[in-house]
């Protein structure tokens, strides 16, 4: 399945709500011959991740919150990927980066997660933010957010970024009626990732005001 490529320097030139804020819309699994999981209505993560991607820029630039959608990633190898991302953002002035996933383990496996890493305060507070939101937004299951260390998987996108960061896994692709319940509203949970991105620079913003 060849990947549609938007362009990784599409960011959004617009009134942030701090002077230089700028979020980074990770599509997970974005490296070449990748896909990811594949959820039960026979599409992978990295397809269904991508429209969520643009439509989450498009609810931010409402927002007055700029963005740059990464959805393909350089490097031979998960580690080499994720030096180019981290490099990348970090070039590009990302203040703090979202990667796009989707679970997938049993059929009755549900509910909804965010992934930190464990020494990043910043990192737990924007986990939190997005987590109740994508919760409340769909009633979901709240398996919480879960701190990762440096070599536990999806750690590697935690450690090497050096802004805040959180891998989303808002739902259980190989469970029906999340798959059913998600990919019909990909809008809906674009609309609370950008929440709760907003609320987290409203709150951090008030700390420094």
């Amino acid at each position: 399945m060849k990947k549609k490529k938007q362009s990784l320097k599409s960011s959004t030139t617009s009134t942030t709500l701090s002077p230089g804020d700028v979020v980074g819309i990770c599509i997970g699994h974005s490296r070449a011959g990748e896909q990811g999981a594949w959820g039960v209505g026979g599409m992978s993560e990295w397809a269904f991740n991508v429209r969520v991607g643009a439509l989450l820029k498009r609810h931010l630039y409402d927002m007055g919150i700029a963005s740059i959608v990464y959805d393909a990633y350089e490097g031979g190898s998960y580690g080499s990927s994720m030096r180019w991302l981290s490099d990348r953002m970090h070039n590009d002035g990302v203040t703090l980066a979202l990667e796009l996933h989707f679970n997938s383990a049993s059929p009755t496996a549900e509910g909804c997660e965010m992934l930190y890493y464990h020494n990043s305060t910043s990192g737990k507070k924007l986990a939190g933010c997005l987590q109740v939101e994508v919760v409340s937004e769909y009633n979901s299951k709240n398996r919480g957010i879960k701190a990762l260390k440096r070599f536990s998987r999806g750690g590697g996108f935690l450690v090497r970024t050096k802004c805040p960061a959180v891998v989303c896994e808002p739902f259980f692709g190989s469970n029906h009626s999340e798959w059913n319940k998600h990919a019909t509203s990909r809008n809906r949970l674009a609309q609370a990732y950008a929440r709760g991105v907003n609320n987290f620079l409203s709150k951090s913003n008030e700390l420094v005001a």
